[in-house]
C-alpha cells in the first residue's frame, strides 16, 4: 500500500471527526469506494492508501486537472470527469462567485444548483453527468464506502439510490448536506432524511461529513 503524504493526511484529519477517520481508514485491500465530489483527490488518496479501489468523480475541470496530477501515482484510483446525478446528460456546473480569483481554491463551491448562495448563476461550464445508480449496477461489485460531497445535489441523488435499490449494494455512505448554504434545500433534505429512516437505512448513513 502507498502511504499518503503526511502533510495531506494531517490536513485531512483536522477536518474529520473520530468517526469519519475510523470509516475512511477502515478500508482494506480489495475493497471498493466511490468518491463523489473528489475535488483535488485528498480523500480519494487517503482511501487508496488503504489498498482500496476508488472511483472518483469530479466535474470541475480546474479541480480535475489538479486531481489527475496528484493521483497519478495511485493506480487504484479511477478518475472520472463527470458530475454524479440521476440522469446522463450535459448540464451547467455553476462556479463559485469568487472563482475568478482562484479557480482551484474555489472549485469546492461549484454546483449543479443555480440557486446555491455562493455560486455565480452567470458563470458556469458545461459538464457531463452520470446516473450514479446505473454506474453502481454496472460495476457488479460490493461498494464498501460511498463518500458524497456534491454541493446540494445529494437531495436528488440519494433518494434515487434508494428508489432504484442501488443503495443495497453500498455498505456505508459519508454525506455532506448543504441546506445551510442553500436554505431552499431544507424541505428536500428533511424528505431525504425521512426516506432513509422509512427504509431502515439509518445505519448506512453518516450525514455530517464536513
Amino acid at each position: 500500500m502507498i502511504n499518503i503524504n503526511v502533510i495531506e493526511r494531517l490536513k485531512l484529519l483536522r477536518h474529520m471527526t473520530k468517526e469519519h477517520r475510523a470509516i475512511i481508514f477502515s478500508l482494506q485491500k480489495g475493497q471498493v469506494a466511490i468518491d463523489c465530489g473528489a475535488n483535488i483527490g485528498v480523500v480519494s488518496r487517503a482511501m487508496a492508501s488503504r489498498g482500496a479501489t476508488i472511483y472518483a468523480f469530479e466535474p470541475n475541470p480546474y479541480a480535475f486537472e489538479v486531481c489527475q496530477k496528484k493521483c497519478k501515482m495511485y493506480k487504484s484510483i479511477n478518475l472520472i470527469n463527470k458530475a454524479v446525478s440521476t440522469t446522463v446528460e450535459k448540464v451547467k456546473l455553476y462556479l463559485h462567485r469568487e472563482a475568478d480569483q482562484d479557480q482551484v481554491a474555489y472549485s469546492q463551491g461549484s454546483s449543479l444548483l443555480k440557486t446555491k448562495t455562493n455560486v455565480n448563476p452567470d458563470t458556469f461550464c458545461e459538464v457531463e453527468t452520470v446516473d450514479l445508480s446505473e454506474f453502481i449496477f454496472g460495476l457488479n461489485t460490493r461498494i464498501n464506502l460511498l463518500k458524497m460531497d456534491i454541493e446540494g445535489f445529494e437531495v436528488e441523488v440519494i433518494p434515487h439510490l434508494i428508489k432504484t435499490k442501488a443503495i443495497d449494494l453500498i455498505d456505508m455512505c459519508l454525506v455532506e448536506l448543504h441546506e445551510r448554504k442553500a436554505p431552499e434545500l431544507l424541505e428536500k433534505t428533511l424528505a431525504m432524511r425521512a426516506l432513509i429512516e422509512e427504509n431502515g437505512l439509518s445505519n448506512k448513513f453518516v450525514l455530517d461529513w464536513h
